[in-house]
């Protein structure tokens, strides 16, 4: 790290290893009472044969005065023609700025009319049902939020998944955490490299996560994993479908209990796959 007069710091050094998944998280913490004006990252590329850094976060606090600290403001309203039924629209270029939304994923509506927009970058974006800004909900502890839920019977529950985490955040609609469950791996609680995928909520606040996941000699395979709002593994099933990979998960309560529904969607298969809450597969929309 550089400071304000050029005098250079090494926070960190490693030896280069290679790992069998293509995603790696490295934080280094820092303790330097300096301002710091640059950093700089040096990778040694003659040892290892690839090597990439996809994006570089840096968490900090500018001097000792926080009150001068910038607050967050939502992203800002776009002007266009509008199709016709058209209510509302936010946002314009995408950033990592506070008045731009990053990579969008899930959204959420509560029983209030209440929109819970993730956001890789910012955590979780609410507005009401106007467009109004509401709340941002973010964490330290959040790494790339994916998607989002919220209960629509008792507890006021917002579920959040983070795939850098390898967690399922539950929060109340105040945004504070609860519980956050979850770790890298294949076995039942964990998901896996980039997952989890996506996440539902049932009427009981059963939560539904969409897991691709490797199992342990290295063949993919996909599968929906059940847990209670505490975070208790429940059970799972496979997606064993050909040329089909699921993106989002999507829990719909149908006129009785037992025709209550979850429903996967595939970015890859062009299909959307019916099951009941057990995992029993009933039909498949659409097709390539």
């Amino acid at each position: 790290m550089i400071d304000m007069d050029g005098n250079s710091y090494t926070v960190y050094t490693g030896e280069p290893n290679v790992h069998q998944e293509c995603q790696k998280i490295l934080s280094v913490p820092v303790t330097l009472d300096v301002l710091v004006n640059t950093v700089r990252i040096t990778v040694d590329q003659q040892v290892l044969p690839w090597t990439e850094i996809d994006a570089v976060e840096l968490v900090g606090l500018s001097g000792d005065d926080l009150s001068n600290l910038p607050t967050q403001e939502p992203p800002a309203s776009v002007s266009f023609d509008p199709p016709p039924g058209f209510l509302w629209r936010l946002g314009g270029t995408s950033g990592i700025s506070d008045d731009q939304y990053s990579a969008l994923g899930g959204m959420a509506v509560d029983t209030s009319g209440f929109l819970y927009v993730a956001d890789n970058i910012h955590g979780i974006w609410v507005y009401d049902a106007d467009g109004n800004y509401v709340d941002n909900i973010d964490h330290n502890a959040f790494n790339n939020v994916n998607d989002v839920a919220v209960s629509t019977t008792g507890g006021g529950y917002i579920v959040a998944s983070a795939w850098g985490n390898n967690s399922i955040f539950v929060m109340d609609y105040n945004g504070t955490i609860l519980t956050q469950f979850g770790s890298e791996g294949n076995g039942p609680g964990q998901f896996g490299g980039f997952s989890p995928e996506s996440v539902t909520i049932d009427l009981l606040n059963n939560i539904y996560v969409l897991d691709r996941n490797k199992d342990n000699s290295g063949n993919d395979f996909e599968r929906v994993q059940v847990f209670d709002i505490n975070g208790n593994f429940k059970y799972e099933w496979r997606l064993n479908e050909d040329f089909f990979s699921g993106s989002a998960i999507q829990f719909w309560a149908g006129p009785t209990p037992s025709e209550n529904r979850i429903y996967v969607l595939g970015f890859v298969g062009g299909k959307i796959i019916e099951y009941d809450l057990q995992g029993n597969k009933l039909r498949e929309i659409g097709e390539n």
